[in-house]
């Protein structure tokens, strides 16, 4: 929930976050224990993980299906999907006794 701007949604955003933090106990990205009593900015703090990113289904932003309970620091690495991957090298193809 740290990222997001206050605003006139911001009431929904902090009533999805308590949802998220009653029902989820549980990183769903490592599966260890998210410790409630520490707070932001602390890697291993409670952070609010949409599974599809905001910036590319902003409709899902507020969908409690699309939430779910994270460590800062899982959040945080996983990202919002818009990374440079880099492409994986081409497979060299070879000749085994003449024939490709």
């Amino acid at each position: 929930m740290t990222h997001w701007k206050r605003g006139r949604a911001d009431h929904i955003r902090r009533k999805i976050s308590k949802v998220v933090q009653a029902e989820e106990t549980d990183c769903w990205l490592c599966g260890r224990p998210i410790d409630l009593n520490l707070a932001w900015p602390h890697p291993f703090s409670f952070s609010v993980d949409h599974i599809a990113p905001v910036i590319i289904r902003p409709d899902l932003e507020y969908a409690r299906a699309n939430c779910r309970g994270s460590h800062l620091r899982c959040n945080q690495k996983r990202g919002d999907g818009r990374r440079h991957r880099p492409n994986r090298r081409p497979v060299q193809s070879f000749t085994i006794q003449g024939r490709p």
